[in-house]
């Protein structure tokens, strides 16, 4: 990873065995892919992000797919 990106990236939250695949535009959290749940090796969390002091975390286990500013979990929010 990036140093930069090592500095800027506080956590993310991913199952075992899952991914996550973070855009950056302008320091900010751009498109993004977090897999919260595994069902291969029986795994979940609540997806989350948090990058320069800003989250988007899932309110349970679930996977949190934000293309474009549109969030593809619908009971997912952006906390700061």
């Amino acid at each position: 990873m990036d140093e930069r990106v090592r500095r800027l990236l506080d956590r993310y939250a991913a199952a075992g065995g899952g991914a996550a695949v973070l855009r950056l535009a302008g320091g900010r959290l751009g498109d993004l892919i977090v897999k919260g749940v595994n069902g291969h090796l029986s795994s979940a969390v609540a997806a989350r992000v948090t990058l320069n002091g800003e989250s988007i975390v899932t309110a349970g286990p679930a996977d949190l797919v934000m293309l474009g500013a549109l969030c593809h979990r619908p009971d997912a929010y952006r906390q700061r």
